[in-house]
């Protein structure tokens, strides 16, 4: 079985890959190549800025760790949301931040797992994992938090490509494949509420959103 110490050949091979594009920068399927600078710098996390600031307030929560952060721009730097704009992601959440990402050198180190947060925020992460690693990340994320554990998933083949050509979404699974495995893990940390929205898309390339709830409500933070 594969752990947080014995990752998966495929895992490792996968984040060679994101450190070498935090470094060089990402290609498109159109061949479009984005700069370093902004290649997995946090932005699709920053468009969840108002649901995931709900989700703290509502529950009075006082800390977040981000799984999978990317580079974290935007909690040093304001941003602009459908021409509104925001303070940095810590200033507008105003909790105690944590991030961690393995392939981007300074949010590298796991912090101490012993000091539980209150809520995990997993925004465009687990799709690009290799399938055998995925339980124990999971369990990584679920015992490092107290209360609350909020995940994006897109259920889609990306747009993005690795440095060898291949999609950068490996692990594609439909909504009730993701339900099940998170039960799992319900049953193992009782405490803990979930929200997960996985996304998929129509014949028109459209965004469809389907919430996974379990004991909490996604309409709740909109």
């Amino acid at each position: 079985m594969y752990s947080e110490s014995n990752p998966s050949k495929e895992y490792k091979k996968h984040l060679q890959h994101y450190k070498d594009m935090h470094k060089k920068g990402l290609l498109f399927k159109s061949g479009k190549i984005l700069t370093p600078e902004n290649t997995y710098c946090g932005l699709f996390t920053s468009t969840y800025a108002k649901i995931v600031k709900n989700m703290i307030s509502k529950n009075g929560y006082q800390s977040l760790l981000e799984y999978g952060s990317g580079k974290g721009t935007f909690y040093r730097k304001k941003f602009n949301i459908d021409s509104e704009n925001f303070k940095t992601l810590k200033e507008y959440w105003d909790v105690k931040i944590e991030l961690y990402d393995p392939a981007f050198k300074e949010h590298s180190v796991f912090p101490n797992p012993n000091n539980k947060i209150d809520i995990t925020i997993c925004i465009d992460v687990l799709e690009h994992i290799p399938e055998q690693d995925i339980d124990w990340i999971l369990r990584r994320i679920f015992k490092k938090t107290k209360k609350f554990i909020f995940i994006v998933i897109g259920s889609y083949s990306a747009q993005a490509l690795l440095p060898n050509g291949e999609n950068a979404h490996i692990l594609i699974k439909e909504s009730k494949w993701w339900f099940e495995k998170l039960l799992e893990f319900k049953k193992k940390f009782i405490g803990i509420k979930i929200i997960c929205l996985c996304i998929t898309k129509d014949k028109n390339e459209k965004a469809v959103y389907n919430p996974i709830n379990i004991d909490d409500d996604f309409k709740k933070y909109l």
